[in-house]
């Protein structure tokens, strides 16, 4: 009976009924198991037989060249009365070897203690594929983590993958099924990366098909706030992830300390002006984004009264954009201005109210923090109703929103 192959059963079914978890993917490449269970010091990178080098991601070395040796194998009938096992990781921390050598006292019960027990992080590397054509960095760190929020934990655990004997030691492979990742990971991605394939929910629109950029061609408008032009910055934009509220930025949010003066963009006759309006406390405010969790959009009740905060809409008629009735918002305002009313006209360059957070979740804990004027464009015909931008990626968007602002009047 060959008595070396013991270990190797008793780990198999440690191995399935106690899955891996994934380590951090920290400086520790290699972890000697002891009962100390601390990682050692760097080992010299010298091929171990039996083992397919290109999964090695470089060893840490051991203080003397005399425990460097219980790596490698002997011809001498004397081995090492203690020798332990070794764990290898590959550089993108996906996959991990055990290396047991034969006649070992360690147990797997010894090994699993050995392992770290932190919250898994999953590699770069596969995320990066699907985020690589996403220029802009604040947007793909929202996303990043958007995407770890959305992967279950059973899917980042290491599960046996391959075992091999050699001469010296058993050795088991593990590694992330890293096929299962990218399809969780890839729709998600692709939903962003891609705003004219976002779905477009019954009660905003009944035509899956946003109009092109063409219908803007004449459009021309006034900057709100004086000075302040169009962010460059993605999540400031339409298209944008909103993911507190579990939804889609529908308009470019223009950064103006609190009191700034804003803007009618251009004539129009108010239609909403919400003088009185009080903001929500900050548990309210939190059980009605629980419950966007729930739907995975944002109710239009929840976004009109409560996130837009005080806010003033002005319809500027079908003149605006040829063929669709348009509507121009400004939200998180701080002030209105008190002459205005449903049914009050307002001229291009009329200052209308002044930016604030209302609405926000600084403005419930009563600070001016985050101060700001979030602006729409609605446009609306028989299909529909549409904000200014969907369905155009970056590229398209904000070169065409720079134009669409670009006269200053006098």
């Amino acid at each position: 009976m060959n008595y070396k192959l013991f270990p190797l059963v008793f780990l198999l079914l440690s191995c399935f009924q106690h899955p891996l978890p994934v380590l951090p993917s920290g400086n520790l490449s290699v972890a000697l198991l002891s009962e100390s269970t601390s990682p050692v010091s760097p080992v010299p990178k010298t091929p171990t037989p039996g083992v397919a080098q290109d999964s090695l991601s470089g060893a840490e070395e051991f203080p003397d060249s005399s425990r460097a040796n219980e790596l490698q194998p002997t011809d001498s009938e004397a081995q090492p009365e203690n020798k332990k096992p070794l764990l290898i990781y590959s550089d993108d921390k996906l996959s991990v070897n055990l290396h047991f050598p034969h006649g070992t006292k360690e147990t797997f019960e010894t090994f699993k203690s050995a392992i770290l027990r932190e919250i898994p992080v999953l590699p770069d590397s596969v995320l990066s594929p699907g985020l690589a054509s996403i220029t802009d960095d604040s947007l793909k760190s929202v996303l990043r983590t958007m995407l770890l929020d959305e992967i279950p934990s059973a899917l980042l655990t290491y599960q046996l993958k391959d075992v091999s004997v050699t001469d010296s030691s058993t050795i088991i492979s593990f590694a992330i099924d890293t096929s299962n990742l990218y399809r969780r990971t890839e729709p998600l991605i692709a939903f962003y990366k891609d705003p004219a394939s976002a779905p477009l929910y019954p009660l905003f629109s009944m035509d899956t098909n946003p109009p092109g950029p063409e219908i803007y061609s004449r459009l021309s408008l006034l900057i709100p706030c004086e000075g302040i032009p169009v962010p460059r910055r993605a999540l400031l934009l339409p298209n944008a992830p909103r993911s507190y509220r579990n939804g889609i930025h529908r308009g470019i949010d223009f950064y103006a300390n609190w009191g700034t003066p804003v803007r009618a963009v251009a004539d129009g006759v108010i239609i909403r002006a919400e003088h009185n309006y009080k903001e929500v406390l900050p548990e309210f405010r939190k059980s009605l984004l629980a419950e966007t969790d729930k739907l995975g959009r944002t109710p239009s009740d929840i976004f009109e009264h409560i996130l837009v905060g005080r806010a003033v809409y002005i319809d500027h008629g079908f003149s605006l954009v040829p063929g669709y009735r348009a509507v121009t918002i400004y939200a998180h305002l701080s002030d209105i201005e008190n002459n205005l009313n449903p049914g009050t006209k307002v001229t291009r360059g009329q200052i209308i109210g002044y930016s604030g957070n209302s609405g926000t979740s600084d403005s419930t804990k009563k600070t001016r923090n985050g101060a700001h004027l979030h602006w729409e464009l609605i446009v609306q015909n028989k299909a529909g109703e549409y904000y200014l931008g969907q369905g155009l990626n970056y590229d398209e968007l904000f070169p065409l929103l720079v134009r669409i602002f670009a006269s200053e009047d006098e």
